[in-house]
């Protein structure tokens, strides 16, 4: 069976000067910056606090925040990579490049103790792009945060494509994946702590 890694082609796909739609409102100014990290592309068949990855691997450059009162999650290139689907079978040669079609994605911050927070969705254009800028409840407390982006079907996160770091285990020997992204996460953060609240 073929490997994941290394299969990806370096080719930059033209993003362009595309618009994308924003969902709520940009928190206030005075905000306190909570936690910050950058977006990783999924691994098929690893379930990330109780959603499972979409079915076929997913590249991404991005990042996420989170303040005081707002969840602001961005990206582009969030597309289908070369590589295997989660039944170990190759991407089919149509999907690589692209984003299947998804015209909508959504962010979710997860804490450890079980609290959620999911936003409303926004465009995905083709070319992988989005932004999501939504004022939300974000909990008082919330321990290992990770945030998650992928479709949302009734009223929850239906799969996730690109999330922010996580602890992995038994995964050695997954390399970076494209345009800087890696597919795995990491286990510490970009300098923000992993913890806030009491």
């Amino acid at each position: 069976m073929r490997t994941w890694r290394a299969r990806l082609s370096l080719a930059i796909l033209a993003a362009g000067a595309v618009g994308v739609a924003v969902a709520g409102s940009v928190g206030a100014a005075n905000a306190k910056v909570l936690y910050t990290s950058r977006l990783y592309g999924n691994i098929p068949n690893v379930t990330v606090r109780g959603v499972k990855a979409g079915a076929a691997p997913w590249i991404v450059q991005g990042s996420a925040q989170v303040t005081s009162d707002a969840l602001i999650v961005q990206g582009t290139d969030l597309v289908v990579p070369p590589g295997d689907m989660a039944d170990g079978k190759p991407v089919p040669k149509a999907l690589v490049g692209t984003t299947v079609g998804i015209p909508k994605v959504a962010a979710e911050l997860t804490c450890g103790q079980g609290t959620s927070v999911l936003t409303p969705a926004v465009t995905l254009t083709k070319q992988g792009a989005f932004k999501i800028d939504a004022q939300v409840k974000v909990p008082a407390a919330c321990t290992d945060p990770i945030v998650l982006v992928g479709p949302v079907a009734n009223g929850a996160m239906k799969a996730w494509f690109a999330s922010t770091n996580f602890l992995v285990y038994g995964l050695p020997g997954r390399s970076a994946l494209g345009w800087g992204g890696t597919a795995a996460g990491s286990s510490s953060g970009s300098g923000s702590k992993s913890t806030w609240g009491g």
